[in-house]
């Protein structure tokens, strides 16, 4: 058995696996699959995927609701997110506040625990 990364052009190979692989927002650069193989056959994968993440919302409590605040903030983070090439961001919500947020800002809610794993 051994492991590595999977070159793209051999991607093709995993569709016999039946997993989604990667939507079309993440940007080739920013994708890896790790594969185990044994004998050639691939017998685990995983996709490790670099991320943009809005983190850390904060205003000041004076201008909060200020819709063209949040509106001013939230166009320059879009912008220093496009900069990288990124086509999406991660963002994670622990308020009612910045789920709307979130949601208006077309986010969709993913069916999944997220977890901060140390390395």
């Amino acid at each position: 058995m051994y492991s590595r990364i999977l070159p793209r052009e051999e991607w093709g190979r995993l569709d016999s696996i039946g997993l989604p692989l990667i939507g079309p927002p993440v940007a080739p650069d920013d994708a890896k699959i790790v594969v185990v193989e044994e004998d050639g056959e691939i017998v685990s994968m995983m996709a490790v995927i670099r991320v943009a993440h809005y983190e850390n919302l904060w205003i000041a409590p004076k201008y909060r609701g200020n819709a063209g605040l949040v509106s001013r903030l939230m166009k320059t983070a879009k912008e220093s997110v496009l900069s990288w090439g990124s086509k999406w961001v991660w963002g994670a919500s622990d308020t009612p506040h910045m789920t709307d947020l979130i949601t208006r800002l077309g986010g969709v809610k993913m069916p999944i625990d997220s977890f901060m794993i140390p390395l």
